[in-house]
């Protein structure tokens, strides 16, 4: 309501209807896309089944649409609607994708951290470590060496 009323107060925002940009399906495909385009940025696409468009270029795209929109049908809440659509979308994506990042670099960390003990441990104590049941760890055909062991 706050936002159609700006619009009407705005000079030469108002069109013949506020949120016409926005009715349809116009506004959940433009955030499919933009979740497309933010979750696959290096996929390929083709514009108007010719031109090879790398998907991130996609939330530009969709957005110079919006404003042809814009220019259309003067509709300004309907352009701020589609652009913040876009915008939101891309930066929820994207902070998830960061978190999942962060997490797989901290889960790589404290893997080489164990390994790196596990090892000092191994040199330290003179021991090996029995990798499974059933399996030969030291490629020597079944034999049993009289050694200490870590289980």
């Amino acid at each position: 309501m706050a936002t159609e009323l700006l619009a009407v107060w705005i000079p030469g925002a108002s069109g013949a209807a506020p949120f016409t940009l926005l009715q349809g399906q116009r506004t959940i495909l433009v955030i499919v896309i933009a979740a497309f385009a933010t979750v696959f940025a290096q996929a390929t696409i083709y514009l108007f089944f010719v031109l090879p468009v790398q998907a991130r270029w996609f939330l530009w795209i969709e957005i110079l649409f919006a404003f042809m929109g814009y220019l259309g049908t003067r509709d300004l809440a309907g352009f701020v609607g589609l652009c913040v659509a876009v915008a939101v979308t891309n930066r929820t994506l994207a902070s998830r994708r960061l978190d999942r990042a962060l997490r797989e670099l901290w889960l790589r960390v404290e893997q080489r951290r164990i390994r790196w003990k596990l090892d000092r441990m191994r040199r330290r104590r003179g021991m090996r470590l029995i990798k499974g049941k059933g399996k030969d760890p030291d490629g020597d055909g079944g034999e049993r060496r009289r050694e200490p062991w870590v289980h």
